[in-house]
């Protein structure tokens, strides 16, 4: 009985002595934070708050510091701890979510909040919105850059960052000079000058047909319009459904003439802008038409024409073939707009629905009305397959003029004259207003509105002349060199603009 006793005693006791990690699986970590350097951009994701580090516990991208240009923040980040951005050389920030979803994310990283404060934070996107491209030298056309070659040059929509490129050259343009409607060829000559075609060119150069009549001088609107070859399909969007799509390809030669132009200050035409007045359908003897597919599957396709016979070089055209039957897997719409996001091609029963129907809502025929503002999916249930789509009911863009006209420097009085073109009024606040010298920073002052005033109401179609004073001395006089940035309120959306 003692024996049996002791091995119950001394077996209680092992028990006992197991660690607490052995009884109990380990708890997992509130934060997931991970990251990851890309070129230029670094990419913090995951869940949670990115941690605070210095010169003795660095960040574990520090040593790409130097190369880090941009940030990409996803919607999971919780908070942005010091000193974890501080020592790259970030100068844009990209933010996945919502600004209003920015509002609860805790920054404590200096250079962090010094990007938000200047308005170099993007919103629900993760690259630049850039706009077109255009000649960097505003002398030359955009014609002139494709034929000659020359630098380009695009800017951000959001913070007008601004990036340039050098594109080359593509040589003469030899056309084929068309004589009536007939289809009968003259000989090839370039595009842009009286160069008479030799030979041995590639087929890139041969894909542009006609010129206008004589000597072209850089599109001189006294001639009258030139020649291209134009490929039309009969469809460039369907629903995968089991069947093959080749859309009809259709080879036009279109007759292009200048609908209006302006005049410089020498009265040289510029700006011209050209229309079609008048299109011959070319025999389909003159070229050969391949398809990369059959377009069974979904993807995006490719429809080949080759010119033959008196006509030389080729001319590319894409169609998509989509599986869901929603237009988009994005969909913007602005508050009170209604519009079908079916693909008229989806052939079958659909079944829709909303899941938020105080944003937006969707009828069976599948048109959405967007009721407020915010987000919510759309679903489409379609041959026992979900589809889905983000709907997005944004805010309108302001839309203003605003021009810095004079700065006085003895009573350190900033002038800004504002127009409000948009439908609602617009707010023009004084907190994070600035005077920002362009070529030293030491000269930049911040603003506030004269008078004491926290804001400014400008009613749709009127304008204002909005004075700001100084805070503290006076700078270097001038508004050449100076722009300001001013903060705006436009249904209920906070903005940073700059006048010029």
């Amino acid at each position: 009985m003692r024996k049996i006793f002791a091995c119950i005693m001394t077996l209680m006791m092992a028990v006992t002595l197991i660690p607490a990690s052995v009884m109990a699986e380990e708890e997992p970590a509130e934060n997931s934070v991970t990251w990851r350097v890309e070129g230029e951009t670094l990419y913090l994701e995951g869940s949670g708050e990115v941690a605070e580090y210095d010169s003795s516990d660095p960040a574990p991208w520090s040593d790409s510091g130097s190369e880090i240009k941009e940030v990409v923040i996803g919607e999971g980040i919780t908070g942005i701890g010091a000193g974890s951005i501080a020592n790259t050389s970030a100068y844009y920030a990209f933010y996945k979510g919502s600004e209003e979803q920015w509002k609860s994310v805790s920054v404590k990283d200096s250079r962090l909040q010094g990007i938000v404060d200047e308005g170099r934070m993007h919103y629900s996107m993760e690259t630049h919105d850039w706009g077109e491209w255009y000649p960097a030298n505003s002398d030359y056309s955009m014609e002139d850059i494709n034929c000659w070659g020359g630098d380009i040059r695009r800017a951000c929509q959001v913070c007008g960052k601004t990036e340039t490129k050098y594109t080359s050259m593509t040589g003469h343009h030899y056309v084929a000079y068309v004589d009536g409607w007939d289809g009968s060829v003259w000989t090839p000559k370039c595009s842009n000058c009286d160069a008479v075609y030799q030979g041995g060119e590639s087929e890139e150069d041969d894909k542009f047909f006609g010129n206008c009549e004589g000597y072209c001088d850089y599109g001189d609107p006294t001639c009258d319009g030139y020649f291209r070859a134009v490929v039309s399909l009969s469809g460039t969007s369907f629903t995968a459904n089991g069947e093959t799509h080749k859309p009809k390809a259709t080879v036009y030669i279109c007759y292009y003439s200048v609908e209006s132009w302006e005049e410089d200050e020498w009265g040289d035409p510029v700006n011209l802008k050209y229309g079609i007045s008048s299109k011959h359908k070319l025999p389909e003897k003159y070229y050969d038409i391949t398809y990369s597919g059959d377009g069974v599957k979904a993807g995006k396709y490719k429809v080949t024409v080759k010119f033959k016979d008196a006509y030389s070089g080729t001319l590319s055209k894409y169609y998509n073939v989509y599986a869901s039957p929603i237009i988009s897997t994005k969909i913007d719409m602005y508050k009170g707009k209604t519009k079908s996001v079916k693909r008229s091609d989806a052939k079958g029963t659909i079944k829709w629905k909303s899941s938020n129907k105080k944003v937006a809502t969707v009828s069976s025929s599948g048109k959405v009305k967007a009721k407020k503002y915010g987000t919510c999916k759309i679903y489409a249930t379609y041959r026992g397959k979900t589809y889905t789509s983000k709907l997005v009911v944004p805010h309108h863009k302001p839309s203003y003029e605003a021009e810095f006209y004079d700065y006085r420097t003895r009573s350190g009085k900033v002038y800004v004259w504002v127009k409000n073109k948009g439908q609602a009024p617009l707010y023009v606040y004084s907190s994070g207003s600035k005077l920002i010298d362009f070529d030293y920073k030491c000269y930049d002052r911040n603003l506030k509105l004269y008078g004491g005033k926290k804001y400014i109401k400008i009613k749709p179609g009127k304008s204002k002349d909005i004075v700001y004073k100084i805070r503290g001395s006076a700078t270097w006089p001038g508004i050449d060199d100076k722009k300001i940035r001013m903060k705006f309120k436009y249904e209920g959306k906070k903005y940073t603009r700059y006048a010029y």
